[in-house]
């Protein structure tokens, strides 16, 4: 797992070299209200679920970081339907697990969406709002 600095400096990186990568937004929904009914250890559990999960897939196709019930991740994919396979894998993963658990997610490509990282982010958190507006439990695909 990487510091958010460290996610933020090879995204910084990656756009100066013109390096094409999937951006990845995800949030557990309702996490507060699952912490409050099952207890900050499943809470943690959940969490501890997630980073596996993006460990095993991401290891060899970028980088991922996580604040809170939050996380980001770097994916250097060349589409961004391969992004959303491997995002779709470690929500599944987590389903498997803890069906009744819901991540909403949103995915932006470099350079095709957004061509610095400040407007990255900011269509990653759109993204993500309107899918958790939308009821949540779905990857937004800018």
């Amino acid at each position: 797992e990487a510091t958010v600095s460290e996610l933020l400096e090879e995204m910084s990186k990656a756009i100066e070299m013109k390096r094409t990568f999937s951006f990845v937004y995800l949030d557990i929904d309702n996490f507060d209200k699952l912490n409050l009914e099952k207890g900050y250890v499943f809470g943690d559990e959940i969490l501890r679920e997630i980073k596996n999960s993006l460990e095993n897939e991401v290891r060899n196709y970028g980088l991922y970081t996580h604040v809170g019930d939050e996380f980001m991740i770097l994916l250097w994919t060349k589409s961004k339907s391969d992004a959303l396979m491997l995002v779709q894998k470690v929500i599944e993963n987590v389903k498997e697990k803890y069906p009744y658990v819901s991540i909403s997610g949103a995915v932006v490509k470099y350079p095709v969406d957004a061509d610095n990282w400040e407007g990255i982010l900011n269509k990653a958190k759109t993204a993500l709002s309107a899918s958790k507006k939308s009821g949540g439990g779905r990857l937004i695909n800018i």
